[in-house]
């Protein structure tokens, strides 16, 4: 009986002495597990080892897992959660790891937000928030991104200021000037080195390695190699609704894009160069109403008292010869080089002006033929009287 209570009052010492070392509270450090951190103030240490090497100065922080914050230091208002969290951190302070080996390298990069499985793994930079499996896995100095879903931005290492969203988004980015937006499954995701990229929709821009390109739509610019280009799509099609090049400030419409095409914008149109023109429609355009905005002088040149206008026998000897009024187009040039509008419409004007002025001319000629034939009628009048008159006085 004696030997029984001994042997039960060892056990219960055994106990009291175990739970004395895996829960302690010192200057006002709440531990619980083995080999935890035990000498900063004002933490939270939850697990085996977690906080471990916190000395004085390290305050505020919350590890809870497996080696969580083994090696932080001095770094504060930290909170690590999962096995091997914020594991190497030193000074990084204002961090949040959430996830097994989320944050896993980091020393002392701060303000990060970090959650899922690998998640910012090799990460050493600040202000990144990397959430999902894998998500800015291999990102070391990388700054001010955010990745969201898993794998996205798997393969940063040091391009910052990046927006990934969805499944491997920017997946494959590794480095350059970064400032892309990558929204949609595996988006950008080949895109190694491109930068100021704006890329939306599943697989748009994924196999693009361009820079300071727009891909809006499913798969839209998916196959791009260039820089500066804009695709406005719903599929991965070589001739997009919308089409353009942000260097030449060229916006093309209704699928004229051609991967083969040695050039993707017309440079011709019926033969005539088109280099000047910025936007090209492919089929016509339907619209209610069209403001032109003239930078040449207007028709208004024909009512000048310099005008010369050309006698209307010389018109019609230069209509028989050429079959087509003065400084007018034929339907030979027409046809085969097309017309600008606004020129079309000053020669136009031109010739209503003219029409006018031949109609002035008509006009004041039918008025003096008008009086001539009344001073006529007026004198045959007074001849036809004094006729009559001298008839008279003979009878």
């Amino acid at each position: 009986m004696k030997t029984k209570q001994i042997l039960v009052a060892g056990l219960l010492l055994a106990g009291a002495m175990q739970m004395h070392a895996q829960t302690t509270a010192t200057t006002a450090t709440t531990t619980h597990g083995a080999e935890t951190g035990q000498l900063a103030g004002n933490n939270v240490h939850i697990g085996y080892q977690a906080g471990k090497v916190g000395v004085s100065g390290a305050n505020y922080n919350v590890f809870v897992g497996h080696q969580s914050g083994k090696t932080n230091s001095t770094g504060s208002a930290d909170v690590f959660v999962g096995r091997n969290s914020g594991f190497n951190n030193l000074g990084g302070y204002q961090n949040v790891f959430l996830g097994t080996n989320a944050g896993y390298t980091n020393k002392d990069g701060n303000n990060n937000v970090y959650a899922g499985f690998n998640a910012g793994f090799y990460s050493t930079g600040s202000d990144n928030v990397y959430q999902g499996y894998g998500a800015g896995f291999s990102a070391t100095t990388a700054t001010a991104n955010v990745f969201l879903g898993s794998n996205a931005g798997f393969n940063t290492v040091t391009s910052s200021y990046n927006t990934f969203i969805g499944f491997a988004a920017g997946g494959g980015n590794v480095s350059g000037s970064g400032c892309n937006i990558y929204i949609g499954h595996a988006a950008g995701n080949a895109n190694t080195t491109g930068w100021g990229n704006t890329y939306l929709g599943f697989t748009a821009g994924q196999n693009s390695v361009g820079s300071n390109n727009v891909f809006l739509g499913t798969g839209a610019g998916k196959n791009e190699a260039s820089n500066n280009k804009l695709y406005i799509a719903n599929n991965e099609t070589a001739t997009p609704l919308i089409f353009g090049d942000f260097s030449t400030k060229k916006v093309g419409i209704g699928g004229i894009n051609n991967f083969a095409a040695a050039d993707k914008f017309p440079v011709t149109a019926a033969g005539v160069s088109v280099s000047k023109y910025s936007l090209y429609v492919k089929g016509g355009i339907l619209t209610e109403e069209v403001r032109i905005n003239l930078q040449t002088t207007w028709a208004d040149y024909v009512f000048a008292n310099d005008y010369k206008l050309k006698p209307l026998a010389e018109v019609e000897k230069y209509i028989i010869a050429n079959g087509h009024l003065p400084n007018v187009p034929s339907a030979k040039e027409v046809e085969d080089n097309g017309m600008e509008v606004g020129s079309m419409a000053i020669i136009q004007q031109e010739k209503i002006e003219e029409l006018t002025l031949y109609a002035i001319q008509q006009d004041k000629q039918l008025e003096a033929q008008k009086n001539q034939l009344a001073q006529q009628q007026q004198e045959i009048d007074e001849l036809k009287a004094a006729v009559k008159a001298l008839a008279g006085k003979k009878q």
